[in-house]
């Protein structure tokens, strides 16, 4: 009992030193060998050794032993052999007795058995030095002579194993962790990070040995607190790293930040830090754990790749032309300002894809197309294509784009410009186009042959609708019908054509307005073209367009077309509506002038197109005008010269009879000289008896006339008692033809006076003149008569303009269907004469009686329901036309009626 004691004493006394040894002991070989020694002590055996596990494939190695053969440590025993190996790594210490030839249960012999037989081992204990993951060796205790081993024994040799197992572990562990120390320090050295450890809770910081150098410290002189770390950080960073650190710990949440530090030596540079919150069982955060690394390097190149990127910006953004760059795929990420400028987009609107929004429809499938094949080949892209630019126009740009690629050839962006060259291009293309018209001016001597081509020509080109309208003197007009043969039947043909006449009143001649050609960019619409120019001719009087153009020889360009334009321009109501359905944008109108004379107008329309004309456009107009005009001057002068020719030939043979005959003329001439100067001298006195019959028969007929009128006004006095309503109604009927006849026979005066009775000029203000002539009639108080206000003061007969005036008015209060009318009288200045306009709102004349009134004792309306003479418009008439003017009459029933007359200045 007291041996057992003993000898459990020993075993406890054993795994302490043992133990103890483990925990004091850093070198492993000596503890390995102080544990084969006390083995062999405790339990009295001869043999102890440690043997190391190999791969299983590979067997033990033995790492200390005593009583064997002095090379037996570092020797490797026991081959391959994975049931043996199982067996001893079971976990159950194994009990060797050779002398029956065993191993445990059932052992087999094996090299390990023939070792222990070469060392004459009888019998022996072996236990597994177990590791947490995997077994790490075997501990055996052998001995020469027979023994039996105690469950103490086994249990002694099983502790001892543990103790082993735990020493080797923390061995493998310490070394794993001044490995992973080793990598760390080298880590930091190399990318220039420290660690840092703060305490919340008592402000003390903890620097790695890498972190003071970081922040040009020297070693051991960093303070150990936050405030010492703040005296680092760059005053003007200070409290931005003060609230993010703060707003980490208050929401407990890891941050990354950069800033600036400033060294001793007063150089700044940049930490990125990045810190982790830890908080303690109540959720108090108590410690914060980061690192720093010095990023000052990367911030320098990223400042000058920054400077340089701007750079080459300023430099794009200074270009007169459009810069862009692309990702490999052709993604769009960058435009320069004149982007932006040019088009209105934003980045937004414009990079990836969405720039093409602002190539026009007509050119963005071919853009695309191009576009593609460069990014599947990698080559340049060259490609012309039209921009929308901000206030909606389209200008054509060259586009060109490069790859960019590294060193290895591949693609990694691509670099792109986009090239106003919009003037290029209508430099080029009106030079095309003024080269191809000159060829068709040029090919033939038939003018208006040549001029419809030039127009087909011209459209689209310049625009969707050309015209081309001459001026013809009406002779010439009549002569051309009967000279051109079939050129004269050609009338509406392809191209129609239209006159409009009007009288010169300098020369006496008239001279009309012919629409030589027009051509659409539809050609349906010309035939059209062709009816509404019939159905609204040109007026000479308009103050816009052809007329304006042939009167002044000045060209008119209308970039844009308002809807008030179109109002002032249109005759009637559906003439505006077919204007409005046009829808036109833009116009310009040019003179063909040759040898300072207006032969004609060229207009140019662009309605569905869009295109608004410019400077540029008028320029290119007036080009072609001027050699269209050109080439009418020279037809007109080559037929002009071949029928003074014919006509020169023709005289000839004609001379010495045209001479005789001339000279028989003037003899006759003289004859008529003297018998017209003895007719002139008796229709003077006929005249003048005229004009005394017609006053004595003005008073002899005006004299029974006002007896009558005063004889029934006594009459109906004095019997007034005894009349009826009907026979006050004959009195009334009564002196209405009295004052009716009486009117009548003034009127037949004053119109046979016309034109034989000269009055003298004087210096009139029409506007009092109108005044006077309104204060005179007596309208009725709710009517309104509007006078403009810049009426002309000019040297003219007063009277004759007086009875125009005063008839015209007359007539549109007499013949107004309402009490509260209005008259509106204006005046317009048309060179050598004065245009006035009197304009009411009345009942109107149907245009079937336009010319009806102008003639004498003409009236629409009974003279029962009105009392009119029928002289008044024709005597206006007789005295405007006297005078060298016009007159005429604009007016549709119920659409009140405006009168126009011309008067000389």
């Amino acid at each position: 009992m007291e041996e057992e004691l003993r000898l459990q004493l020993l075993d406890h006394s054993a795994l302490a030193q043992t133990s103890q040894l483990a925990l004091a002991e850093s070198n492993m070989k000596s503890l390995l060998d102080e544990a084969v020694n006390l083995i062999t002590q405790t339990l009295g055996v001869k043999y102890a050794l440690v043997l190391d596990l190999l791969k299983k494939d590979e067997g033990f190695i033995v790492r200390a032993g005593v009583g064997w053969q002095k090379d037996i440590v570092s020797k490797r025993i026991l081959a391959e052999n994975e049931q043996a190996v199982n067996k001893l790594l079971s976990g159950t210490p194994v009990i060797i007795e050779l002398g029956q030839n065993q191993v445990g249960r059932g052992e087999e012999e094996e090299e390990f058995l023939a070792f222990l037989h070469a060392h004459g081992v009888v019998s022996g204990i072996s236990a597994v030095i177990e590791g947490q993951e995997q077994p790490l060796g075997i501990l055996s205790a052998c001995t020469n002579r027979q023994r039996k081993y105690s469950e103490d024994d086994v249990n002694f040799v099983k502790a001892l194993a543990n103790i082993l197992a735990k020493a080797i572990e923390l061995q493998q562990k310490q070394a794993a962790l001044q490995a992973s120390q080793d990598q760390l320090i080298f880590a930091l050295d190399v990318t220039r990070m420290g660690i840092w450890d703060w305490n919340i809770l008592t402000g003390e910081v903890k620097w790695s040995d890498t972190l003071e150098p970081l922040h040009g410290l020297a070693p051991g002189t960093f303070k150990g607190t936050f405030a010492a770390f703040l005296e680092c950080v760059h005053s003007e960073d200070c409290e931005f790293v003060r609230h993010a650190i703060a707003g980490a710990v208050e929401h407990k949440e890891n941050y990354n930040i950069e800033f600036r530090i400033v060294w001793p030596d007063g150089s700044v540079h940049w930490i990125e830090a990045y810190g982790r919150v830890f908080c303690n069982e109540t959720g108090e955060a108590v410690r914060m754990i980061g690192v720093g690394l010095d990023i000052t390097e990367s911030k320098q190149v990223e400042e000058a790749l920054s400077q340089s990127e701007q750079h080459y910006r300023n430099l794009a953004d200074a270009m007169p032309l459009i810069v862009w760059t692309a990702q490999p795929d052709g993604a769009v990420d960058y435009f320069n300002q004149r982007w932006f400028d040019y088009t209105e987009t934003t980045i937004e609107q414009s990079k990836g894809w969405g720039w093409q929004s602002v190539v026009h429809p007509d050119d963005r499938v071919r853009c695309l197309e191009d576009w593609r094949r460069a990014l599947e080949t990698g080559s340049c892209c060259e490609v012309e294509y039209r921009f929308r630019r901000s206030d909606g126009s389209y200008r054509w740009h060259l586009g060109r784009a490069m790859p960019m690629r590294d060193r290895q050839g591949k693609i990694v962006s691509w670099v792109g410009t986009a090239t106003d060259i919009d003037t290029q291009k209508q430099t080029q293309e009106a030079e095309r186009f003024l080269s191809q018209a000159s060829k068709e001016l040029a090919s033939s001597l038939d003018y208006q042959t040549t001029l419809e081509r030039v127009v087909r020509l011209a459209v689209p080109t310049v625009g969707d609708w050309c015209a081309v309208d001459v001026w013809e003197e009406e002779s010439r007009v009549a002569e051309g019908q009967r000279g051109r043969g079939a050129e004269g039947q050609r009338g509406r043909g392809a191209e129609g054509q239209g006159n409009f006449s009007t009288q010169n009143s300098k020369s006496g001649q008239s001279r009309s307005i012919r629409r030589l050609a027009v051509a659409h960019v539809d050609p349906s619409k010309v035939e059209w073209a062709q009816e509404l120019q019939e159905r609204y001719p040109h007026d000479l009087n308009d103050r816009h367009g052809v007329p304006n153009v042939l009167r002044s020889g000045k060209s008119e360009l209308y970039p844009d077309i308002p809807d008030s334009l179109l109002v002032t321009t249109a005759r009637d109501a559906e003439h505006l509506a077919i204007m409005r359905e046009i829808g036109f944008s833009s116009a310009m109108v040019v003179p063909m002038i040759a040898r300072s004379r207006t032969l004609g107008a060229i207009t140019f329309v662009s309605d569905k197109s869009g295109r608004h004309y410019s400077a540029s456009d008028l320029a290119l107009a007036e080009d072609l005008a001027c050699r269209a005009a050109l080439a009418v001057d020279n037809a007109r002068l080559y037929r002009e010269s071949q029928e003074a020719e014919a006509a020169l030939r023709e005289s000839e043979t004609e001379r010495k009879s045209a001479a005789e005959a001339m000279r028989s003329r003037a003899n006759e001439l003289d004859r008529l000289s003297s018998v017209l100067a003895k007719t002139n001298m008796d229709l003077e006195k006929r005249n003048q008896e005229l004009d005394q019959f017609a006053y004595i028969v003005s008073h002899d007929l005006k004299a029974p006339l006002r007896a009558i009128a005063n004889l029934s006004q006594w009459i109906e006095e004095d019997l007034q008692d005894l009349l009826t309503g009907d026979t006050r109604h004959q009195m009334n009927l009564l002196r209405g033809r009295v004052h009716r006849m009486e009117g009548l026979i003034e009127g037949i005066l004053t119109y046979s006076r016309v034109g034989r009775v000269q009055t003298s000029k004087e210096i009139v203000d029409v506007g009092t003149l109108l005044q006077n002539i309104i204060d005179s009639l007596a309208p009725p108080p709710t009517f309104t008569i509007t006078v403009e206000s810049e009426m002309p003061v000019f040297a003219t007969e007063p009277l004759p303009l007086e009875q125009v005036f005063a008839n015209l008015i007359s007539n549109a209060i007499k013949h107004h269907h309402r009490t509260d009318g209005h008259i509106e009288i204006s005046v317009q200045d048309r060179g050598d004469f004065y245009e006035f306009v009197v304009r009411d709102d009345g009942p109107g004349i149907d245009p079937q009686y336009h010319e009806k009134v102008f003639a004498i004792f003409q009236t629409l309306v009974p003279r029962d329901r009105v009392e009119n003479t029928g002289i008044g418009l024709s005597l206006v008439k007789k005295i405007v036309e006297d005078k060298g003017g016009s007159v005429r009459l604009e007016s549709h029933q119920d659409r009140g009626a405006t009168f126009r007359f011309t008067w000389p200045k």
